[in-house]
C-alpha cells in the first residue's frame, strides 16, 4: 500500500471538525490540551481510513492547522477533554453540541 496524502474527504472531515469545535463559545484552551487534541484528531481520521496510508507530511499539516486554529479560536477546555476522549469523527462533532446543553 503505498503512501498518500490525506484525501480530499478528510481534509474536509478535519476542517469540519475543527469548525465544528471553534464555534462554540471562547474560552481559554491551552497550546498543549490544543496539541494533544490535534494529534488525537489526526490519529482518529487515520483510523477511520485505514484503507488510505496518510503521509507523514500531510499528518503534520493537519495537527499544525488543526492546532493552531483550536488555540487562535480560544476553544474551551471543556471542548477540547470532549474531543480528546471521543473515539470517533462523530463524537468529535457532537462535543459541540454536548456544551450548547449546558
Amino acid at each position: 500500500m503505498s503512501t498518500r496524502p490525506l484525501t480530499a474527504p478528510s481534509v474536509g472531515l478535519a476542517v469540519g471538525l475543527a469548525l465544528a469545535l471553534s464555534a462554540l463559545a471562547p474560552g481559554c484552551a491551552d497550546t498543549e490540551g490544543c496539541q494533544k487534541f490535534a494529534e488525537h484528531l489526526a490519529d482518529v481520521i487515520a483510523k477511520e481510513q485505514a484503507d488510505t496510508k496518510i503521509s507523514a507530511e500531510s499528518r503534520d499539516k493537519l495537527i499544525k492547522n488543526t492546532a493552531e486554529t483550536c488555540v487562535a479560536d480560544k476553544l474551551p477546555p471543556e471542548a477540547v477533554e470532549c474531543g480528546i476522549k471521543a473515539e470517533t469523527s462523530e463524537a468529535i462533532k457532537a462535543c459541540d453540541k454536548l456544551l450548547e446543553a449546558k
